[in-house]
C-alpha cells in the first residue's frame, strides 16, 4: 500500500529520468551547492548566515572564507573533481565553511562523525581514500595515532593553538589570500558528499549523496517546515548528521535564513540560546524535547518566539507528542524524519494532525513515494505491516565501494528502509519495527552485529549478543548479554572499557549480562526476542 503524500500546492515540479527511472524533482531547482551559495549571497549579502557563540557572520563573509578555502584547497593540496576530502569538527563555523569550500570546487565532502574511536576513522578515511583532512585539535589523540597508516591521505590541517609536527595549521586555508577558484563544471548529479552510516554486516556504509540529493531535500525541508528568509534555526544535533546538515543548513541557506550553531548539545544552555536569539525553528530528537520539558527552570525562558519544533531521527512518544503542547502552545509540532540513504526528510506528520494522528509519522513528503511491501516487493494492503520502500529525488546514489550493499539495498529507485510499517485506511503512515538489527539510542543508529564483532574479539568472551532495551528518555539503550570463554572472570567495567577502545561512546553497551549460555532456536540463531523480555520484566 502506498502513503497519502503532502500536498503540494504552489510546488513547480517536474519529473526527471534518472538510471532509467522517473524520479519526481522541482523544476526549478538550482542545479548545483555553489549555485545555491551564490544565489544566497547576490539576494541578501549582509544578512546574517551564521550565529556561532560570540559571532555573527553575514553571507558575503560566509562566501569569502568559502572561496579562500576553495583556492587554497586547490592551490596548495592540488584538489581537483571527484577527491575526497574529510572533515572532523564539532558544530563550529569552520565545519559549514569546509563543506561549501569542498562541494562548490566539485570535490566530494567526507563529514565524520566526531565520536567515532580511532579504529573507525581509519577506516572511513581508507575506505573513501580521502587525499586530505581537516580537523579540530581536540581530536589529535584520535587522529594521530592513524596518520601514518593512511599512505593516501597527503595533506592534513589542524584547527587549533598547537600545530604538531607534520601536520599544517588550518589558518593556512582560510588565511589564503586569493579567492580566484578554477570553477570546475558540475553537474546535479555529481557526488558532492559521503556519509557513513552503521552497516548490517559490522562494517558502516557510505551513501553517495549528490547535488540534486541535497537540494531537492532543501527544498521539500523547507516547504514542510515554512523556512523563509525571517526564519532563524538552531541547530544542535551534530552537523556531520543528515538532519542538522542536509535539513537544517541547507534548507537555511536556500531560503537565505539564518541559522544558529551550538557547539554541543547542553539542556540549559540550548533553552538559554533559544531565548536569547529568538529562535523561530528547531529541531531535536525525542531526547532533547524530554530534557528540556522536564527541565526544573523550563518556565523561565521566554520561548514563544518558537513556530515550529520537529522532531526527528526516532518516533516521539504520544506521551511526548502531549506534554509538547503543554511546553510549547504557540508552536506546531511536526514529527518527520528519514534515512541518510534519503538525505533525511522524507515523511512528516502535519502539525494539526499531532494529536489526532498520535503514533503515526505522517505522510510521504512531496516529490516521495512511500510504499509498503513483502519479502517479494509486492505492495500490502491496508493497515497490514511490511518493509517500508523510498523513492524521490534525495534517495541517495547507492553505497560507496560497495556494490554488493547497493545492490541488495535499492532496487529500480526504490530504497528499501529495513523498517517495518502499515498505512492506515486515511493514508497515514506508522513505523511499527525495525527488520534490520538495530538499535536507536538518541536519535543514533547502532547496529547490533557491529558491537557484537567488537565483543567476540575480547580474549575471555565466546558468545556474544547485543539488543535494545527501553529507556524513557534515549528511546533504547544498549545492552550486551555474554558467555564467557570456560574459567573466565569479568566485569561489566572491563567489558566496557575494552569496547569504548573500539567504538564511539554511545556504541558501549550501557548495561552487561553474563549468562551460562544464549538461548536459541532449533536452527541455532540467537532469540533476541527473549534477551529483550527479560530485559524488560
Amino acid at each position: 500500500m502506498k502513503a497519502k503524500s503532502w500536498p503540494t500546492a504552489g510546488l513547480n515540479i517536474t519529473e526527471k529520468i534518472i538510471d532509467g527511472v522517473p524520479i519526481q524533482v522541482y523544476a526549478d531547482r538550482p542545479l548545483s551547492l555553489r549555485e545555491v551559495l551564490r544565489s544566497a549571497v547576490s539576494k541578501a549579502p549582509n544578512k546574517v548566515a551564521l550565529i556561532y557563540q560570540n559571532q555573527q557572520l553575514t553571507y558575503r563573509d560566509f562566501g569569502q572564507r568559502i572561496d579562500r578555502v576553495s583556492t587554497a584547497l586547490q592551490k596548495l593540496c592540488g584538489v581537483q573533481k571527484g577527491d575526497r576530502v574529510a572533515i572532523l569538527f564539532t558544530n563550529t563555523i569552520e565545519f559549514c565553511v569546509c563543506y561549501f569550500a569542498i562541494t562548490q570546487i566539485g570535490a566530494v565532502c567526507l563529514p565524520v562523525n566526531y565520536r567515532l574511536s580511532s579504529q573507525e576513522m581509519d577506516y572511513q578515511l581508507k575506505d573513501t581514500g580521502a587525499e586530505v583532512l581537516i580537523f579540530e585539535e581536540i581530536y589529535w589523540d584520535r587522529v594521530q595515532p592513524i596518520l601514518g597508516q593512511i599512505p593516501q591521505l597527503k595533506h592534513v590541517f589542524i584547527r587549533g593553538a598547537k600545530i604538531p609536527a607534520g601536520v599544517r595549521n588550518y589558518e593556512d586555508l582560510e588565511g589564503w589570500g586569493q579567492t580566484s577558484f578554477a570553477e570546475a563544471p558540475i553537474n546535479e548529479e555529481d557526488l558532492a558528499s559521503i556519509m557513513y552510516t552503521s552497516g548490517t554486516t559490522g562494517r558502516p556504509k557510505g551513501a553517495m549523496i549528490c547535488h540534486r540529493n541535497l537540494i531537492c531535500n532543501a527544498i521539500t525541508a523547507s516547504y514542510i517546515m515554512n523556512v523563509t528568509p525571517e526564519t532563524k534555526q538552531i541547530i544542535l544535533t551534530p552537523l556531520f548528521h543528515a538532519s542538522a546538515l542536509h535539513t537544517q543548513l541547507m534548507s537555511s541557506v536556500i531560503k537565505v535564513g539564518t541559522s544558529v550553531i551550538m557547539k554541543e548539545f547542553k539542556t540549559k544552555e540550548s533553552l538559554e540560546l533559544m531565548a536569547k536569539e529568538k529562535v523561530t525553528l528547531v529541531i531535536g530528537v525525542p531526547t532533547m524535547y524530554w530534557f528540556w520539558s522536564t527541565h526544573p527552570d523550563f518556565d523561565q525562558y521566554d520561548l514563544s518566539s518558537i513556530e515550529y519544533t520537529i522532531s526527528g531521527a526516532a518516533p516521539a512518544a504520544p506521551e511526548l507528542i502531549k506534554l509538547l503542547a503543554e511546553k510549547f502552545p504557540r508552536s506546531k509540532f511536526i514529527n518527520a524524519g528519514g534515512q541518510t540513504e534519503s538525505t533525511s526528510f522524507t515523511f512528516a506528520l502535519h502539525p494539526s494532525d499531532a494529536l489526532k494522528k498520535l503514533g503515526s509519522i505522517g505522510w510521504a513528503a512531496p516529490c516521495n513515494e512511500i510504499i509498503v511491501v513483502d519479502e517479494k516487493g509486492n505492495e500490502k494492503p491496508l493497515n497490514e505491516s511490511g518493509e517500508l520502500w523510498f523513492k524521490g529525488p534525495a534517495v541517495c546514489k547507492g553505497y560507496w565501494n560497495n556494490p554488493e550493499g547497493t545492490r541488495e539495498t535499492f532496487t529500480n529507485g526504490w530504497l528499501h528502509t529495513g523498517d517495518i510499517g502499515k498505512v492506515d485506511e486515511d493514508g497515514y503512515l506508522y513505523l511499527l519495527d525495525r527488520k534490520k538489527d538495530m538499535i536507536i539510542r538518541g536519535g543514533e543508529n547502532i547496529y547490533c552485529i557491529e558491537v557484537e564483532n567488537v565483543l567476540y574479539s575480547h580474549p575471555k568472551v565466546l558468545e556474544a549478543a547485543v539488543v535494545g532495551v527501553p529507556d524513557k528518555i534515549f528511546g533504547e539503550q544498549v545492552k550486551a548479554v555474554l558467555v564467557l570463554k570456560p574459567g573466565e572472570v569479568s566485569t561489566e567495567e572491563e567489558i566496557r572499557e575494552f569496547c569504548l577502545k573500539h567504538l564511539a561512546d554511545y556504541k558501549v553497551p550501557k548495561y552487561v549480562q553474563f549468562v551460562e549460555a544464549l538461548p536459541r532456536n532449533p536452527g541455532g540463531k540467537v532469540m533476541k526476542s527473549l534477551l529483550r523480555e527479560n530485559s524488560s520484566k
